[in-house]
C-alpha cells in the first residue's frame, strides 16, 4: 500500500511538473504575442519603434517620444525578465530560453538601441542578475526593422 501510494505521488508530481512547464512556456509566448499585438494596434508607438529600429538615434526623438519608447521597451524587457526567472526556476527549457536570450542580445546590440540599453540597464528597473545574463549572451542574429532576418553564418 505504501509503495503504491509513493508511486502514485511520483507520477502525479511528474505530471504536475510537465503542466507547470507547459504553462510557463505558454504564458511567456502569450505575453510577447499580446505585447506585439498591442504595438501593432498603436499607430504612434509603431511608428516610433519603426524609426528607432531603423537606426534613428534615441537622442533624435523628442522628450515625450523618448519617454514613450522607454516605457514600451521597458515593458518588453520586463516580460522577458519574467521568462528569465521562470527559466531559472526550471520551468522553461534551455533551448526556448536561449533563443529568447540570443534574440534579445542581438536586438539590444543594434546601433540605435545600444546607447539606450547602456543607460536603461543601469536604471534599477531590471535586476542586475537579468542584465548580466543578457549582456553575457552571444549576438548571433542579423536584425532587421521588424526583428530577426537571419542567423549569422559565422556562428
Amino acid at each position: 500500500g505504501v509503495l503504491a501510494t509513493l508511486l502514485f505521488l511520483l507520477f502525479e508530481v511528474r505530471g504536475n511538473t510537465k503542466i507547470l512547464k507547459a504553462n510557463a512556456k505558454t504564458s511567456g509566448m502569450e505575453s510577447i504575442a499580446h505585447y506585439n499585438e498591442a504595438l501593432a494596434h498603436d499607430q504612434i508607438l509603431s511608428e516610433l519603434f519603426e524609426r528607432f529600429l531603423s537606426g534613428e538615434s534615441f537622442d533624435g526623438f523628442s522628450r515625450p517620444e523618448q519617454f514613450r519608447l522607454t516605457l514600451a521597451m521597458r515593458g518588453l524587457l520586463q516580460r522577458l525578465e519574467a521568462q528569465y526567472f521562470q527559466y531559472e526556476a526550471g520551468l522553461v527549457d534551455d533551448k526556448y530560453w536561449n533563443t529568447r536570450r540570443t534574440w534579445l542580445k542581438s536586438f539590444l546590440d543594434q546601433p540605435s538601441l545600444s546607447d539606450w540599453w547602456s543607460v536603461e540597464s543601469t536604471s534599477a528597473q531590471l535586476t542586475d542578475e537579468f542584465v548580466e545574463h543578457i549582456n553575457s549572451a552571444t549576438n548571433s542574429f542579423v536584425m532587421g526593422p521588424a526583428g530577426v532576418r537571419s542567423v549569422r553564418d559565422d556562428d
